[in-house]
C-alpha cells in the first residue's frame, strides 16, 4: 500500500512539473490577461518578450508588434527556466536563514565570556590543624596565625560542647523496658504466683 502511495505522489508531481504551457491568446489580448491565465508575472513576461521598460501592462500584444508564435516562445523559454528561479529563491533564503543562525550562534556562544568572574589567584598553606586558602593578596604571616588559632579555638569550644552534653543529656527511659527490669512487688500475686 505505501509503494502505491509513493507511485501515485511521484506521478502528480511529474504531471505537476510536466505541464505545458498552449494557449492561443488574440491579439487583442493584454498582459495582465496573460499572466493572469498563465500565472506568469507579469514582469518575467515583458523580459522573456524583450518589451523595454515597459510600465503600462493594459497594453495589447497588437501595441506592441508580438506575434502569437513569440508570446508561445517565450512561454516556452520561461517554462525551461522555472525551476532555476524557484531553486534562487530558496537558496536565497536558506542562506539567509543558516548565516543568521551562525550569527546568532556566534553572540551566545560570546555571551559567557561577558558574565565570566574573574577569580583572584589563590594561596594554599598547609598547617597542622588543616589547609588554608585564600587570596594571595591577603595571606602574611600575621593572617596565618590569626586563622590557625580561630580554627584551633573553635575546635576546641566544639569539643567542649559535645562534653557538656554528654555530662547534662540523659538517655530516654522506656517505662515498658523498666518494668522487666525491676520488680513489682504490688502485681506478683495477680500473675499467677501464689
Amino acid at each position: 500500500m505505501k509503494k502505491i502511495v509513493v507511485i501515485v505522489l511521484l506521478c502528480l508531481v511529474g504531471f505537476v512539473y510536466a505541464k505545458d504551457i498552449k494557449a492561443d491568446f488574440p491579439e487583442n489580448s493584454s498582459l495582465l490577461e496573460i499572466a493572469d491565465q498563465t500565472k506568469i508575472p507579469v514582469k518575467k513576461i515583458t523580459e522573456y518578450l524583450d518589451v523595454p521598460n515597459q510600465t503600462d501592462f493594459e497594453v495589447t500584444l497588437k501595441d506592441l508588434n508580438v506575434s502569437p508564435a513569440q508570446l508561445q516562445k517565450a512561454l516556452q523559454d520561461y517554462q525551461e527556466n522555472e525551476g532555476s528561479f524557484y531553486g534562487g529563491i530558496v537558496l536565497v533564503g536558506m542562506s539567509i536563514v543558516f548565516v543568521a543562525l551562525i550569527v546568532v550562534g556566534a553572540c551566545i556562544g560570546s555571551l559567557r565570556h561577558l558574565t565570566k568572574k574573574r577569580t583572584p589567584l589563590m594561596k594554599s598553606v598547609k598547617s597542622s590543624i588543616g589547609k588554608i586558602t585564600a587570596p594571595v593578596d591577603h595571606i602574611s604571616s600575621n593572617a596565618i596565625v590569626a586563622v590557625i588559632t580561630a580554627m584551633y579555638l573553635h575546635e576546641a569550644e566544639v569539643e567542649e560542647q559535645n562534653r557538656l552534653h554528654l555530662t547534662w543529656s540523659r538517655s530516654q527511659l522506656s517505662l515498658w523496658r523498666a518494668s522487666n527490669v525491676f520488680e513489682n512487688r504490688y502485681n506478683e500475686k495477680g500473675r499467677g504466683n501464689k
